[in-house]
């Protein structure tokens, strides 16, 4: 396990262009996904899933081949911090700059209802981190 800070995330989405609402939930999808853990990996061939690093970027079957491809990474790379936020910014992008590729977003059509309050305890900690960062 190795926790990467919610303010260093904070800054360096926002050296990425991330502004606003999108800086907001980009961090709050990092906790929601991995509680800040670079090293972070789920397997779950019920749920489809194969994921890795703060951003849980899915490598399941199909999807993996093309994602290395396009990355120029694989899978045990996406565990650390720079090379997974390279894979956030390559499908945040690819998507017109949406979330809809994170369950944990109430975007996706994988949201869990069911997991409303946890989103919105990740939001709550990604504003309390961003106004921080703001203040400093």
């Amino acid at each position: 396990m190795n926790i990467i800070s919610e303010e260093i995330l904070g800054i360096r989405l926002y050296e990425m262009g991330l502004r606003n609402k999108d800086l907001v939930e980009a961090v709050a999808i990092a906790h929601a996904e991995s509680k800040f853990d670079e090293e972070a990996w789920n397997y779950d061939p019920d749920s489809r899933d194969d994921s890795y690093g703060i951003f849980q970027i899915n490598f399941y079957e199909g999807l993996g081949p093309e994602r290395e491809r396009r990355l120029g990474l694989d899978r045990e790379e996406l565990k650390d911090f720079d090379n997974n936020l390279r894979g956030f910014a390559m499908l945040f992008k690819s998507r017109g700059y949406t979330f809809k590729d994170w369950s944990t977003h109430p975007s996706s059509k994988y949201f869990d209802p069911a997991k409303r309050r946890e989103w919105d305890n990740s939001v709550r900690i990604a504003k309390d981190t961003i106004n921080r960062l703001a203040a400093d």
